[in-house]
């Protein structure tokens, strides 16, 4: 389960991440029935300026928890989409599970925590994923073709969302996640992980963790990666390799990316 880490850092490591919810077009074990997106819609989007951005007080503890170990990986539940478009990642608000997927704009689905689906709205952004602020507990979103950001609103859920900025210098096919304090937005594609500033978009640095291939999502402890295979990799903030989890069967694929939700 551990690669090569001294036995005292592996029980320090007991108490670190708990579930991942690991979504990939391939690990769906539905029947996928055709779902046309309406024909005619509007664009429902809400510009903010900047200066009326605020970066909260971090809470504690996050909302979601934010703890475990690295643990053999359990099956919990599955979400049956009835999407034909590929899986992009999955948030928790507390509430609802929300489900994206990518390809073309499409319907945003919520589940309630037994994994039923509850209701859907379009939501007219070509997703590479939807994440849960660390701090206020809002949920986010990533554009494909222009990397513009977005916080989807869902109070109401009504398909609409708001248009923050776009990432400087971002790659259009990689997703995204939040750091432990919700200060800044990780990117991650081919190794090279970007970290943008939450509150302009501007990017602050960049990292190259090298052999990691997909995906990124954000424990509240670590950053974790698909590996390839059966592996999810993990790394601190520094981009320091910190373990491996290790699933019973092949889970990666080119548009797979791990999400953390609902602890």
């Amino acid at each position: 389960m551990f690669t090569n880490i001294p036995e005292k850092l592996k029980k320090n490591l007991s108490m670190n991440i708990k579930n991942f919810t690991l979504l990939a077009s391939f690990t769906f074990s539905v029947i996928f029935s055709q779902t046309n997106a309406p024909e005619n819609y509007s664009i429902k989007l809400t510009t903010i300026p900047l200066t009326e951005m605020e970066i909260p007080e971090p809470i504690a503890p996050p909302v979601g928890g934010r703890m475990g170990d690295f643990h053999a990986p359990e099956l919990v539940g599955s979400f049956n989409s009835p999407s034909t478009r590929t899986p992009m990642s999955v948030a928790w608000d507390g509430n609802y599970y929300y489900v994206t997927h990518g390809g073309s704009p499409d319907n945003v689905y919520r589940y309630d925590e037994q994994f039923n689906q509850v209701d859907y709205q379009f939501v007219n952004i070509d997703s590479r994923g939807i994440v849960q602020h660390p701090v206020d507990g809002k949920l986010y979103m990533k554009n494909y073709w222009s990397e513009e950001f977005y916080r989807l609103n869902t109070d109401p859920f009504d398909g609409t969302a708001e248009y923050l900025y776009s990432l400087s210098g971002s790659n259009s096919q990689n997703m995204f996640t939040f750091s432990a304090d919700g200060q800044y937005i990780f990117t991650h594609q081919n190794g090279l992980i970007k970290k943008y500033d939450f509150s302009t978009g501007q990017l602050f640095e960049s990292l190259n963790v090298g052999g990691v291939n997909s995906g990124i999502a954000h424990t509240g402890e670590y950053l974790i990666f698909s590996g390839g295979g059966e592996i999810l990799n993990a790394y601190d903030e520094q981009g320091i390799a910190v373990g491996q989890i290790t699933f019973p069967e092949d889970i990666w694929s080119y548009y797979s990316t791990p999400s953390y939700a609902n602890g």
